[in-house]
């Protein structure tokens, strides 16, 4: 009861102040529950209590997000409220891994493995997040002491059903813990194949349930489908490389599995594999000391191999770094180790105590109690008055620091210009949307907006709008000649003393409007360049681009896209120097509303041939092919993308296109 009090006490206190980044990962989790609690519990498809919601383009979010329904309908939104919910979350997987040990292992310093899974560096930092893995771990870790208790009794189906209940809610919970439950589960029932033939009753009906709790997974499937390859694109995964030969994807899958399972990844303070926002500064992701105890506890599990509650530690060790070896290592989709390794380390610490049998206990636990305790609670320490300043770079590759300190300031001008309006920069973290919304209470009078906008072209700067702006941005502005006025309102600084944010009023200058009407001449040229269509050369019109290379739109990838700077409708023109046979066009586009039309040219024709499609109600990601009637022989092509819900100086997301012969 002490470890976990202290525990709870060590990630409650001053919850706000550290991580000193509150992600955006974070706060969609609280943003999406106060979306469905307002929508009835339907999603934004439409669907009543949706089994996953989108996150960076994909679906994956969903056990986290409904989480945080009670806690937001209790006491709204707060940085503190949403990260309490994963610590108490959390908490309980403190006490499974106490448990195993006690009940299953039958460790003598049992509660030994609450605070060494405590003073874990890695758990410590991300127990004190909302992040969606720190759910996935602590589900994870009650599956294994469900399964061990069905295990060693045999006559009691109800933990089966337990243990299938919360591996449901890993494998929902994150989706790199999917491959890790999936795997775990088949490695158990093999390792105990005896064991599941004596209840092959049982095992059945505790499939039958998993086959009912994968119903939600089903219906997610049929609404939605499954994209594997645009999810592994958004995880940057070696898998969707088209440029690696399968032996060479193999390989990578090695390699990284290796690095999961490394000592030098989970034991080297100040590693480089994992952002600066992951990591504690001069610890490990394990901490240091314990290696030598890990290695005895693998020799315990490896000598007690018959046992099944030390071959199933093994089996999570080994089935641990699956998720990060599908794309990339990385400590959220790794974070899991942290169970097998704090109950290897608790069975080495318990090896290595043997020889202390004849000395009375309280002499031994007390210390070790102690120890340990002291360790976490300096660890709290460092972590508050020393954290802040650990990473020098706060900005969007670093700490992305800024989310409390921003939403202090704005609530600060809001409350003393009631009527005013903020716009507050998106470049300082990812996606500042759902941060914005949450740190203001979701106030809409605060959104999130590039000064950039007020760059491009004139907008309305009314009186009481103010931007919020880093200090590239500020210098920026203070060297463009349409701005003048600048006044600051306020700086936020940085934790080392830096301007971190300006909060700022402006107005445009004189000079203005000519400097706009410039710069959209500029803009208004085509460009042109060589490249492949369907590996032949090929010279390509198109508008000015925001986002992508033309040739993203020929490299027989429908993930990688190009959007137009401010060109709807969207007009590509291909020549050729060699006519190319083509029997018709097809084209990937983004959600879309319009019209899209293809005219064609012959060398033998003088009237070019034109090929049409409507889109008359909104479509998501259509794929159109847009057939001849038979060959022609193109030596010209032109591409029309007209989406009706966007202005006519609007941008329009253009996926890929392909000439069919």
């Amino acid at each position: 009861m002490l470890a976990l009090a202290l525990f709870l006490a060590t990630r409650l206190w001053g919850l706000e102040r550290f991580p000193i980044t509150f992600f955006g990962d974070e706060a969609i989790q609280s943003v999406t529950a106060a979306d469905l609690m307002a929508h009835g519990f339907r999603g934004p498809y439409g669907e009543l209590i949706p089994t996953y919601f989108e996150n960076g383009g994909v679906f994956n979010l969903s056990v986290s997000v409904y989480a945080q329904v009670v806690p937001h309908a209790l006491f709204g939104f707060s940085i503190f409220v949403t990260r309490a919910t994963s610590v108490l979350i959390a908490f309980t997987a403190v006490a499974a891994v106490a448990l195993i040990l006690r009940d299953e292992l039958r460790v003598r310093p049992w509660w030994l493995g609450a605070l060494l899974l405590s003073i874990t560096p890695a758990w410590f930092l991300h127990s004190r997040t909302a992040l969606e893995t720190v759910l996935a771990v602590s589900f994870y870790a009650w599956f294994l002491y469900c399964y061990l208790r069905y295990r060693r009794s045999g006559t009691q189906p109800l933990w089966l059903f337990a243990a299938v209940l919360v591996a449901a809610l890993a494998f929902y919970s994150y989706s790199p813990m999917q491959v890790v439950v999936v795997s775990t589960a088949a490695l158990l029932l093999l390792s105990d194949a005896r064991f599941h033939r004596r209840h092959s009753g049982t095992l059945l009906r505790g499939l039958a349930l998993a086959a009912v709790l994968s119903l939600p997974y089903v219906r997610f499937l049929h609404e939605h489908g499954f994209d594997a390859s645009r999810h592994l694109h958004v995880l940057d995964s070696y898998l969707v490389d088209s440029e690696l030969r399968t032996s060479e994807k193999l390989g990578r899958f090695v390699d990284e599995y290796a690095r999961g399972l490394s000592p030098s990844y989970w034991y080297e303070p100040n590693q480089g594999h994992d952002l600066l926002r992951h990591r504690m500064k001069n610890y490990g992701n394990l901490l240091l000391p314990t290696l030598p105890f890990l290695i005895a506890g693998l020799w315990v599990c490896l000598a007690k191999i018959r046992s099944s509650a030390h071959r199933a530690v093994l089996i999570a060790l080994i089935c641990a770094p699956l998720g990060g070896a599908l794309a990339k290592t990385h400590i959220t989709r790794d974070l899991v180790l942290v169970v097998p390794a704090a109950l290897l380390v608790t069975l080495g610490v318990d090896l290595a105590l043997k020889p202390l049998r004849r000395v009375p206990w309280r002499y031994v636990a007390i210390p070790l109690f102690a120890v340990l305790a002291a360790g976490q609670i300096f660890m709290l320490h460092d972590a508050l008055a020393n954290g802040p300043i650990w990473h020098g770079n706060y900005g969007l590759y670093g700490m992305q620091f800024g989310s409390r300190q921003v939403g202090a300031a704005v609530g600060r001008y809001l409350h003393s210009v009631p009527d005013g309006r903020v716009v507050v920069s998106p470049t300082w973290a990812n996606n500042t949307d759902w941060i914005v919304r949450l740190v203001t209470d979701d106030d809409d009078r605060v959104t999130d907006g590039s000064i950039e906008d007020w760059r491009f072209r004139r907008l309305p700067i009314p009186d009481g709008l103010v931007f919020v702006v880093t200090p590239e941005e500020y210098d920026v502005i203070r060297g463009d000649s349409r701005f003048t006025d600048i006044k600051v309102l306020e700086i936020v600084p940085y934790p080392d003393g830096r301007p971190g944010f300006y909060v700022l009023r402006l107005r445009y200058s004189r000079e203005a409007d000519a400097i706009f009407a410039r710069e959209k001449v500029a803009r208004s040229r085509p460009r042109q360049e060589t490249v492949l269509v369907g590996g032949q050369s090929a010279l390509v019109t198109y508008p000015q681009l925001s986002h992508g290379r033309i040739v993203d739109v020929f490299d027989g990838d429908a993930v990688t896209l190009i959007r137009t700077l401010e060109a709807n409708p969207f007009v590509l023109r291909i020549s050729f120097g060699i006519p190319r046979p083509t029997s018709a066009v097809k084209i990937d586009l983004p959600s879309i509303q319009g019209i899209v039309t293809v005219t064609v040219t012959e060398p033998s024709r003088r009237a070019p041939l034109v090929f049409r499609r409507e889109l008359p109600e909104v479509t998501v990601d259509p794929n159109l092919s847009i057939p001849f009637g038979r060959q022609l022989t193109v030596a010209n092509a032109e591409v029309t993308v007209h989406d009706v819900r966007v202005l006519p100086d609007g941008q329009v997301h253009v996926a890929e296109i392909t000439l069919q012969p």
